[in-house]
Protein backbone atom coordinates (compact mmCIF):
# COMPACT_ATOMS: atom_id res chain seq x y z
CA UNK A 1 0.00 0.00 0.00
CA UNK A 2 2.49 2.29 0.78
CA UNK A 3 4.52 1.76 -2.63
CA UNK A 4 1.07 2.91 -4.24
CA UNK A 5 0.43 5.59 -2.07
CA UNK A 6 3.76 6.75 -2.40
CA UNK A 7 3.92 6.40 -6.28
CA UNK A 8 0.68 8.45 -6.36
CA UNK A 9 2.20 11.45 -4.07
CA UNK A 10 5.33 11.02 -5.28
CA UNK A 11 4.64 11.68 -9.42
CA UNK A 12 2.56 14.24 -8.46
CA UNK A 13 4.81 16.02 -6.26
CA UNK A 14 8.00 15.87 -8.23
CA UNK A 15 5.66 16.86 -11.65
CA UNK A 16 4.52 20.02 -9.30
CA UNK A 17 7.64 20.93 -7.26
CA UNK A 18 9.66 23.71 -7.87
CA UNK A 19 13.53 23.33 -9.54
CA UNK A 20 14.49 26.05 -6.81
CA UNK A 21 16.92 23.68 -4.44
CA UNK A 22 19.12 26.47 -3.23
CA UNK A 23 16.52 28.87 -2.66
CA UNK A 24 15.21 29.95 0.71
CA UNK A 25 11.88 29.46 0.82
CA UNK A 26 11.84 26.04 0.47
CA UNK A 27 9.54 24.10 3.34
CA UNK A 28 10.91 20.90 2.40
CA UNK A 29 12.89 19.67 -0.07
CA UNK A 30 14.23 16.38 -1.86
CA UNK A 31 17.57 16.14 -4.26
CA UNK A 32 15.07 17.77 -7.02
CA UNK A 33 12.77 19.72 -6.35
CA UNK A 34 12.04 22.24 -3.42
CA UNK A 35 8.09 23.30 -1.99
CA UNK A 36 6.76 25.94 -0.24
CA UNK A 37 4.40 25.54 2.28
CA UNK A 38 1.33 26.46 0.26
CA UNK A 39 2.31 22.73 -2.22
CA UNK A 40 -1.07 21.73 -3.44
CA UNK A 41 -0.01 17.71 -3.06
CA UNK A 42 0.73 15.59 0.25
CA UNK A 43 4.35 15.83 1.29
CA UNK A 44 5.23 12.90 3.39
CA UNK A 45 6.91 13.63 6.41
CA UNK A 46 9.06 11.65 8.99
CA UNK A 47 6.55 13.22 12.22
CA UNK A 48 2.90 15.17 12.51
CA UNK A 49 5.29 17.94 14.58
CA UNK A 50 7.60 18.13 11.38
CA UNK A 51 4.62 19.17 9.20
CA UNK A 52 2.84 21.72 11.69
CA UNK A 53 5.50 23.05 13.07
CA UNK A 54 7.32 23.94 9.43
CA UNK A 55 3.91 24.93 8.29
CA UNK A 56 1.26 25.72 10.58
CA UNK A 57 -1.12 26.15 7.65
CA UNK A 58 -0.98 22.19 7.39
CA UNK A 59 -2.06 19.33 8.76
CA UNK A 60 -1.01 15.26 8.55
CA UNK A 61 -3.63 13.05 6.86
CA UNK A 62 -2.37 9.50 7.20
CA UNK A 63 -4.46 7.74 4.48
CA UNK A 64 -1.65 4.96 2.95
CA UNK A 65 -0.10 3.69 6.90
CA UNK A 66 0.64 -0.15 7.27
CA UNK A 67 0.37 -2.15 10.11
CA UNK A 68 3.01 -2.05 13.30
CA UNK A 69 4.91 1.20 13.39
CA UNK A 70 4.97 1.60 9.58
CA UNK A 71 2.83 4.97 9.90
CA UNK A 72 2.99 7.25 6.82
CA UNK A 73 2.29 11.25 7.46
CA UNK A 74 0.99 13.25 4.66
CA UNK A 75 1.79 16.65 5.22
CA UNK A 76 -1.36 18.64 3.36
CA UNK A 77 -2.95 21.75 3.24
CA UNK A 78 -5.72 22.60 5.83
CA UNK A 79 -7.58 24.54 3.26
CA UNK A 80 -7.59 23.63 -0.71
CA UNK A 81 -7.08 26.92 -2.76
CA UNK A 82 -9.98 28.04 -4.83
CA UNK A 83 -8.53 26.87 -8.10
CA UNK A 84 -7.94 23.30 -6.40
CA UNK A 85 -10.90 22.82 -4.44
CA UNK A 86 -11.21 19.05 -4.53
CA UNK A 87 -9.62 16.76 -1.68
CA UNK A 88 -8.10 13.24 -2.68
CA UNK A 89 -7.50 10.38 -0.81
CA UNK A 90 -3.85 11.67 0.76
CA UNK A 91 -4.88 15.24 1.30
CA UNK A 92 -3.71 16.26 -2.30
CA UNK A 93 -5.82 19.32 -3.55
CA UNK A 94 -7.02 18.63 -7.12
CA UNK A 95 -9.20 21.06 -9.39
CA UNK A 96 -12.67 19.92 -10.41
CA UNK A 97 -11.55 18.34 -13.74
CA UNK A 98 -8.53 16.47 -12.50
CA UNK A 99 -9.02 12.63 -14.15
CA UNK A 100 -6.25 11.02 -11.27
CA UNK A 101 -7.48 8.30 -9.93
CA UNK A 102 -7.22 9.73 -6.40
CA UNK A 103 -10.71 10.12 -5.84
CA UNK A 104 -11.77 7.68 -3.92
CA UNK A 105 -13.47 8.09 -0.29
CA UNK A 106 -13.33 11.93 -1.53
CA UNK A 107 -14.24 14.09 1.69
CA UNK A 108 -15.52 17.01 -0.51
CA UNK A 109 -16.98 15.76 -3.85
CA UNK A 110 -19.80 18.14 -3.67
CA UNK A 111 -17.41 21.00 -4.02
CA UNK A 112 -17.28 20.40 -7.68
CA UNK A 113 -20.88 20.93 -9.85
CA UNK A 114 -19.56 18.56 -12.63
CA UNK A 115 -18.92 15.63 -10.44
CA UNK A 116 -20.69 12.88 -8.23
CA UNK A 117 -19.96 10.26 -5.71
CA UNK A 118 -21.06 7.07 -6.81
CA UNK A 119 -21.85 3.78 -5.45
CA UNK A 120 -18.43 2.92 -4.83
CA UNK A 121 -17.36 5.72 -3.32
CA UNK A 122 -15.37 7.59 -5.91
CA UNK A 123 -15.57 10.84 -7.02
CA UNK A 124 -16.49 10.47 -10.86
CA UNK A 125 -17.43 12.89 -13.26
CA UNK A 126 -21.23 13.40 -14.50
CA UNK A 127 -20.34 13.72 -18.06
CA UNK A 128 -18.79 10.13 -17.71
CA UNK A 129 -15.78 10.81 -18.00
CA UNK A 130 -13.57 8.07 -17.10
CA UNK A 131 -10.69 8.30 -14.27
CA UNK A 132 -6.79 7.58 -15.10
CA UNK A 133 -6.10 4.02 -13.45
CA UNK A 134 -2.93 4.51 -11.43
CA UNK A 135 0.09 3.57 -13.82
CA UNK A 136 1.88 0.61 -13.34
CA UNK A 137 4.92 -0.51 -15.17
CA UNK A 138 4.55 -3.87 -17.56
CA UNK A 139 7.14 -6.09 -16.50
CA UNK A 140 9.37 -6.66 -19.11
CA UNK A 141 11.69 -9.43 -20.10
CA UNK A 142 14.84 -10.00 -18.60
CA UNK A 143 17.89 -8.38 -19.63
CA UNK A 144 21.46 -7.45 -18.61
CA UNK A 145 21.14 -3.06 -18.77
CA UNK A 146 23.63 -1.37 -21.07
CA UNK A 147 26.73 0.67 -19.25
CA UNK A 148 25.00 3.87 -19.61
CA UNK A 149 21.95 2.51 -18.31
CA UNK A 150 23.23 0.01 -15.37
CA UNK A 151 20.01 0.58 -13.16
CA UNK A 152 17.69 -1.86 -13.20
CA UNK A 153 14.32 -1.13 -11.97
CA UNK A 154 12.16 -4.11 -10.35
CA UNK A 155 10.26 -4.60 -13.63
CA UNK A 156 13.60 -5.50 -15.41
CA UNK A 157 13.52 -1.57 -17.17
CA UNK A 158 16.99 -0.15 -17.84
CA UNK A 159 17.90 3.98 -16.20
CA UNK A 160 20.84 6.23 -16.41
CA UNK A 161 22.12 6.50 -13.17
CA UNK A 162 21.46 10.18 -13.71
CA UNK A 163 17.99 9.86 -13.65
CA UNK A 164 16.14 12.32 -11.53
CA UNK A 165 13.09 10.20 -10.79
CA UNK A 166 13.09 7.90 -7.91
CA UNK A 167 13.69 3.89 -9.04
CA UNK A 168 12.30 0.85 -6.96
CA UNK A 169 15.31 -1.79 -7.60
CA UNK A 170 14.87 -4.96 -7.17
CA UNK A 171 14.54 -6.84 -3.69
CA UNK A 172 17.66 -8.39 -4.09
CA UNK A 173 18.95 -5.02 -1.64
CA UNK A 174 17.19 -7.69 1.04
CA UNK A 175 18.93 -10.78 0.04
CA UNK A 176 22.41 -9.65 1.09
CA UNK A 177 23.35 -8.59 -2.67
CA UNK A 178 22.84 -4.77 -0.59
CA UNK A 179 26.67 -3.78 -1.57
CA UNK A 180 26.34 -5.07 -5.28
CA UNK A 181 23.23 -3.41 -5.96
CA UNK A 182 24.89 0.18 -4.77
CA UNK A 183 27.60 -0.36 -6.16
CA UNK A 184 25.94 -0.47 -9.95
CA UNK A 185 25.34 3.68 -9.26
CA UNK A 186 27.81 5.18 -6.65
CA UNK A 187 26.19 8.33 -7.41
CA UNK A 188 22.85 7.22 -6.03
CA UNK A 189 21.69 6.44 -2.41
CA UNK A 190 19.53 3.26 -1.61
CA UNK A 191 16.61 3.92 0.86
CA UNK A 192 15.30 0.68 2.54
CA UNK A 193 11.78 0.17 2.86
CA UNK A 194 9.59 -2.13 5.32
CA UNK A 195 9.04 -4.51 2.48
CA UNK A 196 9.06 -4.52 -1.44
CA UNK A 197 11.28 -2.98 -3.30
CA UNK A 198 13.91 -0.06 -1.99
CA UNK A 199 14.36 3.33 -3.28
CA UNK A 200 17.28 4.59 -5.49
CA UNK A 201 17.64 8.21 -5.71
CA UNK A 202 20.02 10.88 -6.28
CA UNK A 203 21.86 12.45 -3.37
CA UNK A 204 20.67 15.90 -0.92
CA UNK A 205 22.26 18.62 -2.22
CA UNK A 206 25.73 19.45 0.14
CA UNK A 207 24.19 22.00 2.31
CA UNK A 208 21.13 19.82 3.14
CA UNK A 209 23.11 16.24 2.55
CA UNK A 210 21.34 14.04 4.83
CA UNK A 211 18.32 12.17 3.58
CA UNK A 212 15.49 10.49 5.47
CA UNK A 213 13.47 7.90 4.90
CA UNK A 214 10.80 10.07 2.96
CA UNK A 215 13.43 10.95 0.80
CA UNK A 216 13.22 14.55 2.01
CA UNK A 217 16.66 16.51 2.78
CA UNK A 218 18.21 17.85 5.74
CA UNK A 219 21.29 19.99 7.05
CA UNK A 220 23.65 17.82 10.10
CA UNK A 221 22.44 20.61 11.87
CA UNK A 222 18.59 20.55 12.45
CA UNK A 223 17.53 20.35 15.82
CA UNK A 224 14.51 18.23 15.09
CA UNK A 225 14.92 14.19 15.33
CA UNK A 226 15.28 12.54 11.22
CA UNK A 227 13.17 10.12 10.73
CA UNK A 228 15.36 7.20 9.01
CA UNK A 229 13.00 4.42 9.84
CA UNK A 230 15.26 1.44 8.51
CA UNK A 231 18.43 3.35 6.68
CA UNK A 232 20.55 4.30 9.76
CA UNK A 233 23.45 4.37 8.31
CA UNK A 234 22.62 7.21 6.42
CA UNK A 235 23.36 8.78 9.84
CA UNK A 236 26.70 8.37 10.00
CA UNK A 237 27.00 8.31 5.99
CA UNK A 238 26.43 12.37 5.67
CA UNK A 239 26.58 13.33 9.68
CA UNK A 240 29.53 11.88 11.02
CA UNK A 241 30.15 13.54 14.31
CA UNK A 242 27.52 15.76 14.34
CA UNK A 243 24.48 13.57 14.31
CA UNK A 244 24.05 9.67 15.93
CA UNK A 245 21.59 7.25 15.92
CA UNK A 246 20.15 6.22 19.27
CA UNK A 247 20.09 2.15 20.49
CA UNK A 248 16.38 1.94 19.70
CA UNK A 249 14.36 3.26 16.85
CA UNK A 250 15.58 4.68 13.60
CA UNK A 251 15.62 8.56 13.96
CA UNK A 252 19.23 10.29 13.79
CA UNK A 253 19.69 12.94 16.39
CA UNK A 254 21.60 15.90 16.69
CA UNK A 255 24.84 15.25 19.01
CA UNK A 256 24.00 16.84 22.73
CA UNK A 257 26.45 19.53 24.28
CA UNK A 258 26.50 17.35 26.94
CA UNK A 259 27.77 13.72 26.02
CA UNK A 260 27.76 11.92 29.79
CA UNK A 261 24.87 10.49 29.03
CA UNK A 262 25.77 8.46 25.61
CA UNK A 263 27.12 5.06 25.35
CA UNK A 264 29.97 4.14 23.79
CA UNK A 265 28.89 3.87 20.36
CA UNK A 266 26.97 7.09 20.26
CA UNK A 267 30.30 8.51 22.18
CA UNK A 268 32.03 7.79 19.08
CA UNK A 269 29.35 8.42 16.65
CA UNK A 270 29.45 12.22 18.46
CA UNK A 271 33.21 12.92 18.26
CA UNK A 272 33.80 12.16 21.92
CA UNK A 273 36.09 9.84 24.24
CA UNK A 274 34.56 7.39 26.43
CA UNK A 275 36.38 7.46 29.28
CA UNK A 276 35.73 5.96 32.94
CA UNK A 277 32.44 4.47 32.13
CA UNK A 278 31.73 8.43 30.94
CA UNK A 279 31.53 10.31 27.44
CA UNK A 280 33.35 13.28 27.77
Amino acid sequence: MRYVMALIVGVLAFVLGRNCIAADDCAFRTATKCYSCDEPDAIMVGSPEECTKTCPNREINTRGSGSGNNFVYNCVLKNCPPNKPLRGYFGNCKSCDDTSNDFWSTPNCEVCPNRYTDKDNKCQFKDGRPLEGPYNPPMLPKQKCPPNKPLQQWNNECFSCDTPEEIQIDSAYYRGEKEKLEAVCPNRIIIADVGGNPSSILPCPKEYPLVDYNHLCHSCDEEKDIDLRYNQNLCQRFCAGKRYHPEYGGNCLLCPKDKSKLNPRECSECGGKFTNGVCQ
